[in-house]
């Protein structure tokens, strides 16, 4: 009865259907709902990150503009969100102590752009071609992980079935009151506890590889 008065009350929340599917799931079928719960988990990652390239991007504009290397960093940093790099700058760092903070902020060419920064500043090389290069090697590693992810669609989707067939197994036969008799001896509760353990492991094991993958 409480059950059915809380979906109820979502549903008059105005909470979106799927969402009260879910909850209502999870109310009756707690087992059965764990495997939506991962579906949701894994299509639900944040995209790909372009703040790497917008910055190379924006360094190069304001070079070409003009402006120091510093002040360029310090633009594109504006411009990208990257606090830990302007307040950097704005407290008078220099290039080399600027390089860690880089390769944290920007893991994605992290390296590549330390090295030029510190080439940049201690040659005095022209700057704009290098960070645009560095701009083109982060939206190109973007467009292979967009690729890969497209080409192994199909394989982490039957691994997601293989992942939720266990799920579903195990809340049927917890459904049907057949648990109850696999485990009405202490020897059978001993066994039937570890095979859970094992079973929880691999779904884990599962559901991680296949969200790596995403």
């Amino acid at each position: 009865m409480f059950e059915t008065l809380l979906v109820v009350a979502v549903i008059g929340a105005g909470v979106d259907l799927r969402v009260a599917a879910l909850v209502a799931m999870a109310l009756w079928f707690p087992l059965l709902s764990v495997f939506p719960l991962m579906v949701h988990l894994i299509r639900s990652r944040p995209g790909r990150d372009t703040r790497a390239a917008t910055f190379c991007q924006e360094v190069a504009r304001e070079v070409r503009a003009g402006e120091s290397l510093r002040a360029a960093l310090d633009g594109a940093a504006q411009i990208v969100a990257a606090t830990g790099i302007s307040e950097a700058i704005a407290t008078g760092d220099t290039i080399e102590q600027l390089l860690p903070g880089l390769r944290r902020e920007f893991p994605e060419v992290g390296d590549e752009l330390a090295i030029v920064v510190q080439s940049v500043a201690v040659s005095g090389a022209p700057a704009a071609p290098l960070f645009d290069e560095l701009g083109d090697l982060a939206l190109a590693q973007l467009e292979m992980a967009e690729e890969i992810k497209v080409a192994t669609a199909p394989a982490r989707a039957s691994a997601l079935v293989l992942v939720g067939l266990p799920i579903v197994y195990l809340g049927y036969q917890v459904g049907v009151g057949r648990m109850d008799a696999l485990t009405a001896r202490p020897i059978q509760q001993g066994l039937a506890s570890i095979g859970l353990a094992l079973v929880v492991v691999g779904i884990g094991v599962g559901f991680w590889l296949v969200r790596r993958a995403s």
